[in-house]
């Protein structure tokens, strides 16, 4: 909840307008999806303007305004700043100061949003719990998410995301953790910080910032995570598949229903919590062998807080995927779907590739999307995605211009070329493969935010009913048009293009050839495409 003031008191603002009301339920930026009662704000952007969408807003039922500018004659009450997005910092600051929640933060190139899920799955058994959502974990977003932070919650399990140098210093400054998640650095989101190393110096950040009773829980397998260790001088626990980690992962069994292995405490004398066993049987829903990582950075938080083993062990038991995070879906014509479509970079592609590779199936099929954010690493992280999935996968359909790198690193790997399909929409991939899928056929889909793969996973879905359990994502959200620096420029609709020859192909019937003459950007941009999608 947001007290109007709380938020002239943090801001120093100027309220404008009515007096009333004086408490809102949640922030909102985006005046398509605002709920009524909910505080307005106006960010301005390099892509936009919210105080042009202020009316909007109200008119929508928009309880209050946080701006920098006010409308003429408002009716509702507005708080008028010189910066929004500082504003909210220093509102989140005053309501974390208020309320003293003891934080979890959780950061890392990738794992993060599962581990923060079993992390307040099992911290939940003992404690009032706030998480943020998955897609507000920046420094914008998280200060967003705290509107429902309230004096009941006394653990607050953030995920902390970076896209720039010093987000993570930022994050940690203003939310005081108690305890400190690392999972991982790789490639992920490479194009914001350049480099490995400089990756590692930015996430280590979160560590640094634990007082002197704190605990950094760190992954022990990940070399640049767990040289973290020197960063701080607080307890260190750490977890992994290699015997020298505190809490230990061995005997890794997947299976299509999840994931069994031996859990060992070769480090918890050390640790202070007694009534942890030796090592114990896990079974956990999760998919994948990669999940063992999630469950032991649960273990360790869940024993830095002296959550009964007990309790952790029938928490973990029931941990099941979240939408778009391999979790399993009956498809057409019989097959399986595995739905990785929440996100995707190398290493969680070939962490699902791995888990396909594990299903019991007649056919596996990979269905793979573009990956953004890689920097200088694009080219080279796609090709390694598309060498492992060479290596077994019997039918390869990539989706998007960067997946093309998948398909070409999968032909020199040895896939034949009958076993590739090259698509750039969803419907075309739907297409191509829906008369093909029956019964013992295992069909992994996988890409990052931009591929929207969730919408292959929707046309190739057995009852559409289940489509409630797919990942949503709201129009408008985290949306960046990128306009060319030239005056004119030539959109073309690939969906449009792969309809209208369709149709041409229907009129003029199976034995009348189509010649195609393709338009597209100046000097040839983009003609590739439009040539791939027509064939």
């Amino acid at each position: 909840m947001i007290y109007l003031n709380d938020l002239q008191a943090a801001t120093g603002g100027q309220r404008v307008g009515p007096s009333t009301p004086t408490q809102f339920p949640a922030f909102c930026y985006d005046s398509r999806r605002i709920e009524p009662g909910e505080l307005f704000v106006a960010v301005k952007t390099e892509s936009g303007d919210g105080h042009d969408y202020i009316a909007d807003a109200v008119r929508k039922g928009a309880g209050g305004v946080l701006c920098q500018f006010p409308p003429t004659n408002p009716t509702v009450p507005c708080v008028v700043v010189p910066d929004t997005q500082l504003a909210l910092t220093d509102w989140a600051a005053l309501v974390l100061q208020k309320y003293r929640p003891q934080v979890v933060g959780i950061t890392g190139s990738t794992g993060k949003t599962d581990t923060c899920r079993a992390i307040s799955a099992v911290l939940s058994t003992h404690h009032s719990l706030f998480s943020n959502p998955p897609d507000l974990s920046d420094r914008f977003g998280l200060t967003i998410s705290l509107a429902g932070l309230s004096p009941e919650h006394e653990v607050a399990v953030l995920e902390l995301a970076c896209n720039a140098f010093d987000e993570i210093g930022h994050l940690a400054e203003l939310t005081c953790p108690r305890v400190a998640v690392v999972t991982a650095v790789n490639h992920a989101h490479l194009a914001y910080l350049g480099s490995l190393e400089a990756i590692a110096q930015e996430k280590g950040r979160l560590v640094e910032a634990l007082p002197p009773d704190g605990v950094a829980v760190l992954n022990y397998d990940d070399p640049r995570v767990r040289a973290m260790r020197e960063r701080t001088n607080t307890r260190v626990v750490t977890y992994g598949l290699s015997p020298d980690a505190d809490i230990v992962a061995s005997d890794l069994r997947p299976d299509p229903e999840g994931l069994q292995f031996v859990v060992h405490f070769p480090g918890v004398s050390g640790l202070g919590t007694p009534g942890y066993p030796a090592k114990a049987e896990i079974r956990t829903r999760l998919l994948g062998r990669h999940q063992a990582y999630t469950v032991l950075a649960a273990i360790a938080v869940g024993l830095a807080y002296h959550i009964p083993w007990d309790d952790i062990l029938d928490v973990v038991e029931e941990l099941r995927p979240g939408p778009g995070r391999l979790q399993m879906l009956p498809g057409a014509g019989g097959s399986l779907l595995l739905d990785g479509s929440a996100s995707s970079s190398p290493a969680t592609a070939l962490e699902a590739l791995a888990a396909l590779a594990d299903c019991p199936a007649s056919r596996r099929i990979a269905v793979l999307g573009d990956m953004t954010q890689l920097g200088g690493y694009a080219v080279e992280g796609h090709r390694r995605v598309g060498r492992a999935a060479a290596a077994f996968v019997d039918l390869l359909v990539v989706k998007g211009e960067r997946a093309v790198w998948i398909a070409d690193a999968a032909k020199e790997a040895g896939l034949p070329c009958e076993h590739i399909l090259v698509t750039y929409t969803a419907r075309d991939a739907v297409r191509h493969l829906m008369p093909q899928l029956r019964p013992g056929d295992v069909v992994l889909v996988k890409g990052d935010v931009g591929a929207r793969m969730e919408q292959v996973v929707e046309g190739l879905l057995a009852d559409q009913a289940d489509t409630a359990r797919l990942v949503r994502r709201a129009d408008g959200r985290r949306v960046r048009v990128a306009r060319p620096a030239r005056p004119t420029w030539v959109e073309v609709d690939l969906e449009a293009v792969a309809y209208n020859l369709r149709q041409i192909k229907e009129i003029v019937g199976p034995k009348v050839e189509i010649l195609a003459v393709l338009k597209a950007d100046a000097y040839g941009h983009g003609a590739l495409t439009v040539a791939r999608t027509a064939l």
